[in-house]
Formats: C-alpha cells, structure tokens, sequence
C-alpha cells in the first residue's frame, strides 16, 4: 500500500515519518519473527500510525516500539503464539499468528491464543477493514 493510499483510507489518523530498515530489521530481530513485505511497507511508509483508519480506532505501534511492548505485555509467556503490533483502544490487542502471519486480535486480558479471532488473511487487507462488527 502506497502512503497516498494509507492517506485516503485514514485522512485524520497521525501517520509518523517512515522507520528506517534498520529499525524493522531490529523490531523484527527483539520479536523473533520476520514481517510480512505489506507490513514492513507500512512501517517504511509511516512507523505506526493513531486515529480512525475508517470508522475504526487504531495505535499502530512504531518499529522502535514493537519490541518494548511485546515484552512489556508478556506476549511470549501468555501468548507466545502471536505478536503484537498496536490495539484498538479498548482492550484488544491487534497481533500477527506466528504459525500464519495472518492479523487478528486478542484481548488483553486474558492474553491468550485460545481468544484469536481472525481479522484479515494480510496486512493491507486489515487495513482496508479492519474492525469486526462487534467493535463499531
């Protein structure tokens, strides 16, 4: 996805000055896991991103910030499983499966697999819709 279209799609969120390769390539290294290229291009073309993206409230976390958080939340004790990489707001944290790289949440609490749901087969694709019913 293109910054022009990351614009159009979420003309009032804050979008942030691109992170750097290097960046990902630590974020990637501090989460153990290698990002999807929509992803990655996403972090190249604004590192993180707070506001509406539609009628959705996303904080997308920048690179420097993916692998603080992580650890802070103890994703690889309570849900190794995953990796975090924003939430909506309210509770949910918005997480890439290791086993897929498909996007999905999680709650919070209890941070746990068992409480996936499934949101979008790719990076774009969540953006695109991003919120399941239930949150609107």
């Amino acid at each position: 996805m293109t910054l022009d279209e990351l614009r159009h799609l979420a003309p009032l969120a804050r979008l942030s000055a691109g992170a750097t390769d290097q960046a990902i390539d630590r974020a990637e290294a501090e989460c153990r896991i290698t990002f999807p290229s929509d992803y990655r291009q996403f972090l190249l073309n604004s590192d993180g991103l707070t506001g509406m993206v539609g009628s959705t409230c996303l904080a997308l976390w920048s690179a420097r910030e993916l692998g603080e958080l992580n650890k802070g939340y103890n994703l690889a004790e309570f849900c190794p499983e995953a990796v975090a990489v924003g939430s909506n707001g309210g509770g949910e944290a918005i997480v890439f499966r290791r086993d897929s790289l498909r996007i999905g949440h999680v709650p919070f609490i209890p941070l746990d697999i068992q409480h996936y749901e499934d949101l979008a087969g790719t990076f774009d694709e969540f953006l695109r819709a991003p919120a399941p019913r239930d949150w609107r």
